[in-house]
Parts: structure tokens; C-alpha cells; sequence
């Protein structure tokens, strides 16, 4: 009787465990499925990453599997630990042992979502555990979700990436301590969600350090600040002692009332000599021009936040172009700008009108189009556009391979067959490849990649949709692809 098993499942153990390597987490369940010998090899790598929380039914017997076979420990690199409230909202004691991760040598990446030990007994042996035994771990990532750290927080050596994501991080979080470990080491930090600056609090702290390694910054969108003058100028004075910085970010939304602002006092043409993609609003951009900062006409990525009210968001780009335009000693535009993401206000629900189109972000688009000529990956956020209107958005963007933009801009108009929707974008911007649709975040439904296949003379023959999850992912994979190489791995 012939045999079932896979022509390779003979191989060793360590070939197919080379193989799989490059498998991903969701086909990778799929494969140790096939028989015994798949299942030793893929197994092992199936729990590369591991995602632990507090309130799953089946906790327990996954914490036996990985307390009891340490080669399952070893292969971890990537780790999530969420805790949640428990009922009553009384912790009894911890969901997992501080000492948890002894064998999880190889351990690069890890998230805490929460913090689980309360006891100063806890957080010493798990703070002893993560700096003696897990000496590979280059990222760490906090977000509150119940229980808190430690007031004196705790060091770990050796981190490259430190990333804070929570609407009241900088209030509370002893962010100092976990930096003051890596000092020398750290390239990337990172503070997503609103952060509020004053006096005293970990935030200010922050600001007093010195990181001399440091490539990329992300400080957060500004929500609150006591004395704005103040914040400006010590924010401004951090980023300025970090020349090797490359990636700046000023804020990803737009707050209320305060945004994070240079200190035009500070600025000299040499400034930011290593700076090569920049992230915040108009009036950074603005600020930057006018004191002649020559590195933000090198920048290769830009990214932009308008505010919300239709009008504003034309003025502050329109006195953004002027500056350029009268920038003496310059090409007068970004000309090496490949990535550009431009977030304003719209409109997007079920009830929008068909024709929300406006006169204001078509004159906004053909504003960046013309700073930003060489653009070939674009994201960002437009009003409903039947096909005509998003061909006529797109009108100047000669060189445009990627669009990323809500799914809600584009699906309402968009035919059961999207080759007559992209028609005329494709004969508009003939370099155009892929569209990529941002489900709403109240869904859960998959976001869409509209893939445009052309023949020999670029005409649109093919329209091919594909469903993801983690779009934004997916995007950043294709642009830095049409872009050139980019180190942006974890």
C-alpha cells in the first residue's frame, strides 16, 4: 500500500524547521496539521510568537504546555501578556509566575498589556528574570490595561526599541527607569496616543535624558500642556541634542487645542542633519522652512495631520506652500519625497452624501502635489469619490503607484464590479498598481487590497481584490518596497 505522508517528511527535523521558517503564524497552523513529522518541526515554531491573556478559558493548560517543555521556550521570540480586570475587579494573585520566562532565552520582543505582579517579591524575580535570563530582548512595549508598573519602575539592559501606547502613559508610567537601563542602546522610542505635558510628572523627566544612539522618535500628540512656551522649548532642545535622529514624529492625530512646536530660537540651518522622514502638521513643516532648516528638503517620507475644521486645514497648508515657495537657496519643493500620508478632516459614515467631494481637499491635493512631485506612495484620509472624483484627486500624482485610503471613500460608489470604478484613476496615474481600502475601525470586517493589472501598453485589463487583516502593515510593506530597502524591522 503506497504511503501518505508528504514526499518530504523524511527530511530532518532541521530542514523543515528551515523551511517552515519562512511560513507565516496563520499558514504555519495549517502545516503542523499534515502529518506527525510536520507537526514535530512546525510546532516548535509555531510558538515564536505567543500571545498570553489573563481571561482566556484555556490559560492554564497553555502556560503547563510552555512551562513543561523548554524547547517550546526557546523557540519564543516575539511575547504578549494581557491583563484584564477579573471579576469583582479583586486580583487574587498572579494569572503567571514571575519566573515564567527562564527559558525563553531567544526572547527579542515583548508587549505587556497590563501588569500582572503586585508584590514587591513579584516584580523583583520577574525583573531579575527578564535581565538575567533574557538577554536578547531589543523591544519593549507597555500599554495600561489593569494593574499598573511598579512606581519605581524597573531597568532592562540592552533595549533598542521602547514604545509606550496609552492615552495616559506620560501621566503615571515610570518611563525613566526602563530607559535609564539602555541609555546607550536605544534607537527607536515611541509614544503613541495623547500625552500630556507638565512639571514633575514622567513626561518632563523624559525630556532631561540623553539617548546616543538614538535613530527615531516618536513623542505623541500633544493633549494638554501647562506652559506651551515651556514644552516647546524643552521638547525642542531634546530633539536638537539627538543629531543622529532620522525619523521624527510630532504627532499622529490631531488634539484640540495644543500641538508639539519647534522653538524657532533654536533652529539653525544645520539642524537635524540626519533627518530623512518627518511626521507632525503643516506648522511644523512651516517652522522648519522659515529657519532654514536644509535637511527637511531631503526628507524622503512626509506625513501630515491638518485640523478638523475645512477651512483651517486649507490655511495652514496653503501658508505651509508659501513658506516653501519663498525658501531662498532651495529647489522650492520636497523633491525627494516618496511616501507622503496627508490626514484631514472627512466625513465617513453610512449616511454621507454621494457628492461630499470638495473643492477645498481636491485644492489641498493639488497643493502637496505640487511640493511633493515625485510622490509614489500615498495614504491618508479623503471625503465619499465616485470614479470621476478620485481620478480628478489624483490628477497630478504623475508618478503614484500606491493609494491607501479609507474603504468607506471609495465603496460606496464602487460598482459590484471594480474594473469600472478604477477605469479612469488607472488611465490617470499610469503607474498605478495597487489601492489599498482601510476598513472603519467600529467593524471587524477585512480591509481590501485592489491589485490593477495592466497589459504591454498600461492599459487596465485586470482588477483583483484581496482581503487582509492589518492593512496598515501590508501598506507599509508595499511602499517601502517601491521605495528601496529600509530597516524597519522590530
Amino acid at each position: 500500500m503506497a504511503s501518505t505522508s508528504p514526499r518530504y517528511a523524511g527530511l530532518p527535523t532541521e530542514v523543515l524547521e528551515n523551511v517552515f521558517s519562512y511560513v507565516n503564524q496563520h499558514d504555519l497552523t495549517n502545516v503542523v496539521r499534515v502529518c506527525k513529522s510536520f507537526a514535530l518541526s512546525g510546532r516548535l515554531l509555531l510558538y515564536r510568537v505567543v500571545e498570553l491573556c489573563s481571561d482566556d478559558p484555556h490559560i492554564d493548560a497553555t502556560l503547563g504546555l510552555l512551562r513543561g517543555e523548554r524547547t517550546l521556550g526557546v523557540k519564543v521570540i516575539c511575547a504578549t501578556l494581557t491583563t484584564r480586570r477579573p471579576l469583582g475587579g479583586v486580583l487574587r494573585g498572579p494569572w503567571i509566575e514571575p519566573d515564567f520566562f527562564m527559558y525563553w532565552t531567544r526572547l527579542r520582543r515583548l508587549e505587556l498589556k497590563g501588569f500582572p505582579f503586585y508584590t514587591p517579591a513579584d516584580i523583583q524575580l520577574f525583573d531579575s528574570t527578564l535581565r538575567n535570563c533574557c538577554t536578547q530582548l531589543r523591544q519593549f512595549t507597555f500599554r495600561p490595561v489593569f494593574g499598573s508598573l511598579p512606581s519605581g519602575g524597573f531597568q532592562i539592559g540592552g533595549l533598542k526599541k521602547v514604545s509606550w501606547q496609552s492615552e495616559l502613559a506620560t501621566m503615571d508610567t515610570p518611563v525613566t527607569p526602563i530607559m535609564m537601563g539602555s541609555i546607550t542602546t536605544i534607537t527607536h522610542i515611541t509614544f503613541l496616543g495623547r500625552v500630556t505635558h507638565r512639571r514633575g510628572i514622567p513626561y518632563d523627566d523624559f525630556l532631561k535624558l540623553r539617548f546616543p544612539s538614538l535613530e527615531s522618535l516618536e513623542l505623541g500628540s500633544l493633549e494638554h500642556s501647562n506652559t506651551e512656551i515651556r514644552t516647546n522649548a524643552l521638547v525642542t532642545t531634546f530633539i536638537l541634542a539627538h543629531p543622529s535622529i532620522e525619523h521624527l514624529s510630532l504627532g499622529k492625530i490631531r488634539p484640540s487645542y495644543f500641538i508639539f512646536q519647534f522653538d524657532p530660537e533654536q533652529l539653525k540651518p544645520d539642524s537635524l542633519p540626519s533627518l530623512k522622514r518627518f511626521e507632525g502638521y503643516p506648522e511644523n513643516v512651516t517652522n522648519l522652512v522659515r529657519c532654514r532648516v536644509r535637511s527637511i528638503f531631503s526628507i524622503i517620507s512626509l506625513s501630515l495631520c491638518c485640523p478638523k475644521e475645512e477651512g483651517n486645514h486649507s490655511r495652514v497648508l496653503r501658508a505651509m506652500s508659501e513658506a516653501v515657495a519663498d525658501a531662498e537657496g532651495t529647489e522650492k519643493r520636497f523633491l525627494f519625497v516618496k511616501k507622503l500620508r496627508f490626514e484631514t478632516y472627512a466625513v465617513l459614515n453610512h449616511r454621507m452624501r454621494s457628492d461630499a467631494t470638495s473643492l477645498a481637499h481636491h485644492a489641498c491635493m493639488d497643493e502637496l502635489a505640487h511640493m511633493c512631485p515625485n510622490v509614489v506612495a500615498w495614504c491618508g484620509s479623503l471625503p465619499p469619490m465616485n470614479s470621476v472624483h478620485f481620478a480628478r484627486m489624483f490628477a497630478m500624482y504623475e508618478h503614484l503607484e500606491i493609494i491607501c485610503l479609507p474603504l468607506l471613500s471609495t465603496m460606496l460608489e464602487m460598482p459590484s464590479f471594480p474594473m469600472e470604478y478604477f477605469k479612469d484613476i488607472a488611465e490617470t496615474c499610469k503607474n498605478l498598481k495597487f489601492v489599498v481600502a482601510r476598513r472603519p475601525d467600529y467593524t471587524e470586517r477585512p480591509d481590501h487590497v485592489f491589485i490593477l493589472e495592466r497589459d504591454g501598453t498600461g492599459t487596465l485589463i485586470k482588477v483583483d481584490c484581496k482581503l487582509v487583516q492589518g492593512v496598515g502593515i501590508y501598506y507599509d510593506r508595499i511602499s517601502d518596497r517601491i521605495n528601496g530597502p529600509q530597516d524597519l524591522s522590530a
